[in-house]
This record gives structure tokens, sequence and C-alpha cells, in this order.
């Protein structure tokens, strides 16, 4: 058995690879993958892992980025935030051209097409947002999913009154006209 250590003040490359702190050194960043991180300059608690991912950071922080770019790809997760924060990628090109906060995307492709919108998720291979600046939404799957599975009880909350999907508990207020009015929209 092969016992060493090896210290080091910098970041330390192996075959291109980097591991360390990224080009800033600042302790609280995590990159793990060549040019990850590239541009940092004052982020700060950030990790990223992957060719390229956050290749344009350079004052975000709180940001996770998993996923790498690879030849023919449309880039690496989160690789456009340049100062965005709290952001999560997880997935080769997930938010790669988001620059707004707070959005989160797992799956290939995920969230992709979204640029200046914050507070979005996207869930499952090329989950997309209906608009690129949009906020506030939720994306599950995309355009060739068929079918959503939910366990349990589902409950949808509109114009402050509730639309309950559970088996024989009508949401308080609600009446069978005004489901169908809603239905009908």
């Amino acid at each position: 058995l092969f016992r060493s250590s090896l210290t080091s003040t910098k970041d330390i490359s192996v075959n291109g690879l980097t591991l360390g702190l990224g080009t800033s050194s600042i302790v609280t960043n995590t990159v793990f993958g060549s040019l990850a991180g590239f541009n940092i300059t004052t982020g700060y608690s950030n990790i990223f892992f992957g060719y390229q991912t956050a290749f344009s950071n350079t004052t975000g922080y709180q940001n996770v980025a998993v996923g790498g770019n690879w030849p023919g790809a449309f880039g690496a997760a989160l690789q456009s935030n340049v100062s965005g924060y709290s952001n999560t990628a997880v997935g080769n090109s997930a938010l790669t051209n988001c620059t707004g906060n707070q959005n989160t995307a797992f799956g290939t492709y995920a969230g992709g097409t979204a640029t200046s919108g914050s507070n979005n998720a996207f869930f499952g291979y090329n989950a997309q947002p209906s608009a690129a600046g949009v906020s506030n939404e939720y994306t599950y799957g995309n355009s060739s999913v068929t079918a959503h599975r939910y366990y349990g009880s589902l409950t949808a909350l509109t114009a402050g009154q509730g639309v309950n999907f559970s088996a024989n508990t009508p949401a308080a207020g609600m009446t069978s006209q005004l489901l169908n009015w809603y239905e009908e929209g």
C-alpha cells in the first residue's frame, strides 16, 4: 500500500485537471476540473466540479455547479454566470446561459435557455423555462414527457382559493361550479 501526502498553497494541476480553490485562492471556494471557476475574483462559497463549470463567474457566491462542457455541448453548468448567487446546477449544460440568482436545475441541459431570471427550478432532461428571462417558475420535464406521477395528495393554490386533488376532500370555499369555471378558464 502506497501512502504519501501532498501539501500545496496553490491549486494543483494533474494532467490538466485543476484541484483547489480556483484562480482567486479564496478559501471558501472548491474547484475540481480544468478551467472550472477560472475567472473568479471575489466570489466565495462556491463549489464547481467539471470542465469549464462556472467559467465566467467572477463575483458570484454560494453557487454549486456540477457538469462539464464537452465537444458539441452547449456549455458547462453555470458557464455564463458572472455574478449570480445561490444557484445550483447539476448536469452537463445545466443553467449554462443563466446570469440570474437562486435558480436550481437538475438534469442535462436543464434550464439551459434560462438567462436573467431568478427563483426558478428545472427538473429533468432538457427542462426549459417558458421564456428566457422568466422568474418564479418551476418546470418538470420537457415536451417529450407524457405523464407526471404523484403519490399522495397534490394541492394547488390559485387566487386565494385552493384546488385540492386529494380523494373526497374539496378545498374550503370550492364549489363544483367554481371548479368548472377554473377548468374552462
